[in-house]
């Protein structure tokens, strides 16, 4: 698994967006409300729920795009953030029973 996200640095403006924000870590729950910059491809065990004010891409395993402003990606599914978007603060919401065999917009950054 990659890292999971790269940040620029401010004098650097052909680098990809930097990630800002803040997050807030308990047993479970990872929640990020902020700037989302460009990753690279990684997957994770933890369900990734994202709401955001501003389209945000996700580019799936087999390399299909994704755009909307509520996205979801299943556990222990292969995709990247592409480009930079503004997570939703006041919209933290849980989705279960999701598929994992494919990228769902539905519904800050979440993971359960």
């Amino acid at each position: 698994m990659s890292h999971p996200h790269r940040n620029s640095s401010a004098g650097d403006s052909g680098a990809p967006p930097r990630w800002g924000g803040a997050a807030l870590l308990r047993p479970g729950v990872l929640a990020f409300a902020g700037s989302i910059g460009s990753t690279d491809t990684h997957a994770h065990h933890a369900v990734q729920v994202t709401t955001t004010a501003t389209p945000l891409t996700v580019i799936d395993g087999d390399g299909v795009a994704h755009t909307g402003t509520k996205v979801v990606v299943p556990a222990d599914t292969t995709h990247a953030h592409c480009g930079r978007c503004v997570s939703h603060p006041n919209n933290i919401n849980s989705r279960r029973n999701t598929p994992r065999s494919a990228l769902r917009c539905r519904a800050t950054q979440f993971l359960a």
